[in-house]
């Protein structure tokens, strides 16, 4: 519009024609009409600003909802992650209790072997103290009649000796001199050999 166009509001004053102030039906029309015209291009405004405000609501709604679902698909997806997760360590822990307890049982086994070959070796063991402590007494008293007839070899020399001087005083077992425990005195010398 050219600024001709555009009617200039008249002020009415005190002293003005009403009539004049007025104006003619046409002009009042025409008023009419731009009021009209100008109310309708607020309306319109206002009518687009409420339709651009309505299509952002929209367009946040569509946002908000295809994140919902977004999060939501993912979310799922890390719920059947999860779930099979879940059922892989159900697996893994089934599986290490079959092995625990087939290693409980290795290890019952193993005390129980250990148990019978120390039993078998104590038992060796004490057959080898048994066999070892009569080793010893033979031993001890092997040197005991050693020692005895070492102290008394040279009474049996003597013995010999007098039984090879005088056959006679043996034949009925005892000395002829005295004490049936101790033998008779050697007298004489012995036979060179011995000596």
């Amino acid at each position: 519009m050219s600024r001709r166009n555009i009617p200039r509001p008249s002020i009415p004053t005190k002293g003005a024609n009403p009539a004049r102030g007025r104006g003619t039906d046409q002009q009042q029309q025409q008023q009419k009409k731009q009021k009209l015209s100008d109310e309708a291009g607020q309306a319109a405004l206002q009518a687009y600003d409420r339709a651009v405000k309505v299509t952002a609501e929209r367009e946040r709604y569509r946002t908000d909802r295809d994140n919902f679902r977004a999060k939501f698909k993912i979310s799922e997806s890390q719920l059947q992650e999860t779930d099979a997760e879940i059922e892989k360590l159900k697996k893994e822990l089934a599986e290490a209790k079959t092995a625990a307890a087939s290693a409980e049982a290795e290890v019952e086994k193993m005390k129980v072997e250990e148990k019978k070959k120390l039993e078998e070796a104590d038992a060796k063991g004490y057959e080898a103290g048994i066999k070892r402590a009569a080793l010893e007494y033979t031993q001890t008293a092997h040197q005991m009649v050693n020692d005895a007839l070492e102290e008394r070899l040279p009474e049996f020399f003597e013995l010999g000796y007098a039984a090879a001087q005088s056959p006679a005083t043996l034949v009925g077992g005892r000395p002829v001199n005295g004490d049936p425990r101790r033998p008779s005195p050697i007298t004489g010398d012995p036979p060179a050999t011995l000596a």
